[in-house]
């Protein structure tokens, strides 16, 4: 599943691994290999996402040995600059892809950065290597995303009932993008799985320009670094209401029991949000 969002976002058309479980050259995006025999689930760049978080550690972590290790084959990883030689392709794929997408064609993440009127702000080159980094980025986060919404639907009877209720009853059988992002409890379920299952949770510090700025009332000094994390905001008492509590319908005390689990899932509380 999350190999077909990649490749939609990316590529500008899904492998088709939901539906086939196998991608082969009639389905393979264009630009990029079609699997093997010996393995027909998985493409050369399936494989690499699966290794692209322990390449991008290696050369994180080892940044000291990087100019011995780089051209050595590492056991199951192969040459990190191959690896990273293939990324770039991918990148310059993802940039040709988009360019040839007929003009009012699902768009793709690069699609702002290569407009279909006017002047294009950004040279591919630069494109090219901004998408290998969102390919990388947007890997394991969509995995871990789906794989938590896939897990909170199945827990929840009563979600999962209205989930399909509406898509049922309002949704075609083809959707596309525009429809389903003007699906109300659909939209409301993704919220709430990004709310408390935040694929990035941890700190993204930034540091402040020389000079300083002035953020939420405070001076910050040039230089320091400040930092923010999703998983603290999204569980904010002052922000949310009642940030943990799970939306009970009508279950028992022991259903309850078995829903109430760490984080509370409660798609409802979108309905009636008030903008501060």
């Amino acid at each position: 599943m999350t190999s077909d969002v990649l490749g939609s976002l990316a590529f500008g058309g899904p492998f088709r691994l939901v539906e086939k479980e196998e991608v082969r050259s009639t389905n393979s995006i264009s630009g990029l290999d079609a699997c093997t025999d010996d393995d027909p689930q998985k493409s050369e760049f399936i494989k690499d996402i699966e290794i692209s978080m322990i390449m991008a550690g290696v050369k994180t972590e080892l940044s000291f040995l990087w100019f011995l290790i780089k051209d050595l084959p590492i056991p199951g990883l192969g040459r990190p600059t191959a690896f990273f030689k293939r990324m770039a392709d991918y990148g310059q794929v993802a940039v040709r892809n988009t360019k040839a997408a007929p003009k009012g064609s699902a768009k793709t993440l690069f699609s702002k950065m290569i407009p279909e009127e006017g002047e294009q702000l950004f040279p591919d080159s630069l494109i090219a290597m901004e998408s290998s980094n969102i390919i990388i980025a947007g890997s394991d986060t969509t995995a871990m995303v789906l794989t938590y919404l896939v897990y909170r639907v199945l827990l929840d009877p009563d979600v999962k009932r209205k989930l399909l209720e509406e898509l049922s009853t309002i949704c075609s059988k083809t959707p596309g993008w525009e429809e389903l992002e003007g699906i109300p409890y659909l939209n409301n379920v993704i919220t709430e799985t990004l709310r408390l299952y935040s694929p990035v949770p941890g700190t993204l510090p930034r540091t402040a320009p020389k000079g300083g700025a002035m953020l939420a009332g405070y001076k910050i000094s040039g230089g320091v670094t400040v930092a923010t994390q999703a998983y603290t905001f999204h569980r904010d008492p002052g922000v949310w209401e009642e940030p943990e509590r799970y939306g009970m319908h009508s279950v028992s005390f022991w259903q309850f029991q078995r829903l109430n689990i760490l984080n509370r899932f409660n798609p409802d509380r979108w309905e009636h949000l008030i903008p501060r």
